[in-house]
């Protein structure tokens, strides 16, 4: 629809609403019909989204540890020659 209003706009210079284009295709057709048999080439059932397993994010502990990581003390020497 929004192709139709901008086109629509473009060719004619005048600023009309969708709504506006809405009511007058709504005068002549039956639009309840034309929704109803309506034919789409895909399944219309609403469903919620899985994302595949192969895409998953592997799962990351929400806890943090109790006590933070020390470094220990081989870490903190400092080798001199």
């Amino acid at each position: 629809m929004i192709f139709v209003q901008e086109e629509f706009n473009r060719l004619t210079g005048q600023e009309v609403t969708s709504e506006v284009i809405w009511k007058y295709l709504d005068t002549i057709y039956d639009m309840d019909v034309l929704n109803e048999n309506e034919d789409l080439p895909f399944s219309n059932k609403q469903s919620d989204f899985v994302l595949p397993n192969d895409y998953q994010i592997p799962s990351i502990p929400l806890s943090l540890p109790a006590t933070p990581a020390t470094p220990t003390k081989s870490q903190n020497k400092s080798t001199k020659s």
